[in-house]
């Protein structure tokens, strides 16, 4: 999830999909175990953290699309779901009451 309409930059929140993750070209790097462990492992930040640096240049040579560039980022570390109202069950999101987060 993107936060950031009017804003300079925005901010996300980043839900790991662990069944692409196991399937990833990257996946045997680290040991899969539960969804906390791999939302918290280095590896999986770092991984993530390149990722939007990329992505991060890609729209600053975009003179149109810098203000989209990501300053702050999150990775849950719970799954969101729908049980928990959290998610539709499209796994669409709603709103949000207050998910448990990992700052980095």
């Amino acid at each position: 999830m993107a936060y950031g309409d009017g804003r300079d930059f925005a901010a996300v929140m980043i839900n790991i999909d662990s069944r692409r993750s196991a399937a990833g070209p990257s996946a045997t790097t680290w040991s899969m175990g539960s969804y906390q462990e791999l939302a918290g492992h280095p590896l999986v930040y770092d991984m993530i953290q390149q990722n939007i640096e990329e992505t991060n240049r890609s729209l600053a040579e975009d003179n149109g699309d810098a203000g989209a560039q990501v300053k702050r980022f999150l990775i849950l570390h719970k799954e969101l779901d729908a049980d928990d109202g959290e998610v539709t069950r499209t796994r669409r999101c709603g709103a949000v009451s207050s998910p448990s987060v990992t700052h980095h």
